[in-house]
């Protein structure tokens, strides 16, 4: 052997540096089925991608995967970027992934759900905020592409359920580039135009063919209409972003139209129904007056009038004798109360004269009984140690006296008692 042995870490940094330096596998996209995947607990992720002819081993460190928005499960089919490098400890070449997405139509559904919760989050498909639909609309708005069968379909149950409706089309393209404006310019224009309700309809098809629908602006553009609307997209089974924003959802757009407009047999129907009740309610009436009628015909009043005519007089003559007794009644009560106000008053007042004589006659007695009237007269008030002095033993020889005259105080010294003789 000429060649020199090399050690396997050797070769294997040999073989990285080749990848890491091949500027086409610094930046791949690459196409798989999500597979066998573990998140570590440091929250790198490790999975596989994988085809029907290979498989590749992949790792999505903590820093980028914590950036993903979309939750991923076993078996989706992705799209991710990254680059391809050796990873030395095992030797196995594997993708190390900046970013991942889901690729197709699962992308396309993650979309859907995403901005349906932005959507109705805002208010946009609050059910408080829906219009009712008219019970008879007489102007219809169609929008739809004139070379669907959807256009033929509705036209054609209008005309067979409620043919005195007049329909207002205008065409607008269901799919494609230009489908979301037209769409929203059609509904504009018939929303200025006073009609009872608008359709708005598209037979069905892929996720793909129906996308326009679930366009923001579409959905904005619906929920600031003034005229109801009515979506039938699709199958039954087809559930749009508009579904939710419209007035009312129909399950096809021959559906729309059905529930939009009553049949014609079912309102003649109740029209001859509501003929007969009146037919019906009329009779009754006129059954009834009839009746009424007859009764007042065999009043005795309208067989022999003068007889009602003299005793409903007299019955007018007796309460006019009643009313005159009740008011002669009343005069003489009248005289009576006045007579007895008289009365009372006058022995109110003698009463009074005689209290307040009496009160003055006491006021007299009282200031001649006062001892005020008796100072006045020459008495006096003697105190010893400010006690009124009754008799001589309430005294001794040199105490301090005091005497009350009408006109003011004595101060004098005991220097002798004697009793009465």
């Amino acid at each position: 052997m000429t060649n020199r042995a090399l050690y396997v870490s050797d070769i294997v940094n040999q073989i990285k540096q080749t990848l890491d330096q091949t500027p086409a596998l610094q930046n791949v996209s690459i196409i798989g089925e999500l597979s066998n995947v573990s998140v570590s607990a440091n929250n790198h992720w490790y999975f596989t991608l994988k085809d029907e002819k290979a498989r590749l081993s992949c790792v999505m460190f903590a820093n980028r995967a914590r950036l993903l928005k979309t939750p991923f499960k076993e078996g989706d089919e992705v799209l991710v970027l990254g680059r391809i490098s050796l990873y030395e400890a095992s030797g196995s070449v594997q993708c190390y992934v900046a970013d991942m997405q889901l690729y197709g139509v699962g992308n396309l559904y993650v979309q859907l759900e995403l901005t349906r919760k932005k959507l109705a989050a805002l208010g946009y498909f609050d059910p408080g905020k829906k219009k009712p639909l008219p019970l008879y609309p007489r102007k219809i708005g169609l929008v739809t592409s004139h070379q669907t069968a959807a256009y033929h379909d509705v036209v054609s149950t209008l005309k067979r359920r409620w043919p005195i409706a007049e329909v207002y089309f205008h065409h607008s393209q269901v799919q494609g580039m230009e489908a979301v404006k037209q769409l929203v310019d059609a509904l504009k224009t018939l929303d200025e135009q006073n009609l009872d309700v608008i359709l708005m309809v598209r037979g069905g098809g892929s996720i793909e063919d129906l996308w326009c629908f679930n366009d923001e602006a579409l959905v904005l553009a619906i929920y600031d209409m003034q005229t109801p609307v009515v979506s039938g997209v699709g199958h039954e089974s087809d559930i749009t972003l508009v579904d939710y924003v419209v007035d009312q959802r129909g399950p096809t757009p021959t559906g729309a139209a059905e529930l939009i407009t009553p049949h014609q047999d079912d309102v003649r129907y109740m029209v001859l129904k509501l003929q007969n009740n009146l037919a019906q309610a009329t009779q009754h009436y006129i059954t009834n007056q009839k009746a009424q009628l007859k009764q007042y015909q065999n009043h005795y009043f309208f067989k022999n009038p003068m007889n009602y005519v003299l005793s409903e007089q007299n019955k007018l003559q007796i309460l006019k004798n009643r009313l005159v007794h009740y008011v002669e009644s009343m005069t003489h009560q009248r005289d009576k109360i006045l007579q007895l106000k008289q009365r009372l008053h006058h022995s109110v007042n003698q009463t009074m004269q005689a209290k307040q004589t009496q009160i003055k006659n006491q006021q007299s007695l009282l200031k001649a009984l006062s001892h005020e009237t008796a100072l006045k007269r020459g008495f006096s008030i003697s105190y010893v140690d400010d006690k009124i002095v009754h008799r001589i033993d309430q005294v001794k020889i040199k105490s301090k006296l005091k005497t009350k005259l009408s006109d003011g105080y004595v101060y004098s010294i005991i220097e002798r008692v004697k009793e009465n003789d």
